[in-house]
């Protein structure tokens, strides 16, 4: 990952910072030129002008939300969502707790993967844009024993839909499944770029 620096206060943010830890300006990941932009508010619509740059931005719908995300919206583009938050279809039930810090650890994880995508000049376009060759996501837990449907999640890909089981969050399951199989890594990241491969 590159380093990025606040166009205010020069100090260096990083990749999930949605705030300068410095000065406090708001933050935000520009997919066009793939940065950390610096912003101020740009009237009482909920946009933002980019300081040092062009163009009215939103922030992402998921901003305020368990994913958290950072990313930014061309301000005329009517999708609430951002580009990355685009390719979900399915996120984890956010009424229990466990799967908010889960659903928040695959987000962070995506967007590393997008953004090492888009740096590489890789396509990255959803399903509903491109069915055939779009990608998709689905974050989903096992059925407890016991409970009608009683599924076992298992991450997998299939035509550019990406399951991953919420487990994969959880680091004593992730380890003891990384021990079992013989596994040198295991990591959550990892899962993404193997199954976008």
């Amino acid at each position: 990952m590159k380093k990025f620096f606040c166009a205010q206060c020069n100090g260096r943010v990083f990749f999930e910072n949605s705030r300068c830890i410095f000065c406090q300006a708001e933050l935000g990941f520009v997919v066009a030129d793939l940065s950390i932009a610096t912003f101020q508010a740009a009237g009482t619509d909920k946009t933002h002008q980019r300081i040092g740059g062009s163009g009215l931005y939103r922030r992402c719908a998921n901003v305020k939300t368990a994913g958290a995300c950072n990313w930014m919206v061309v301000a005329e583009n009517p999708d609430p969502f951002c580009r990355s938050c685009r390719l979900n279809r399915t996120i984890p039930d956010l009424s229990k707790p466990r799967n908010q810090q889960a659903w928040l650890k695959l987000e962070t994880a995506k967007r590393r993967l997008l953004h090492s995508l888009l740096t590489l000049g890789l396509p990255v376009t959803s399903k509903v844009e491109n069915p055939a060759q779009g990608l998709a996501f689905d974050f989903l837990e096992d059925t407890p024993p016991g409970v009608p449907g009683d599924d076992r999640v298992f991450t997998g890909h299939a035509e550019g839909l990406i399951t991953i089981n919420l487990d994969e969050t959880d680091d004593p399951k992730r380890e003891k499944a990384r021990q079992l199989m013989g596994e040198m890594y295991r990591t959550v990241l990892g899962h993404f770029r193997h199954e976008v491969g």
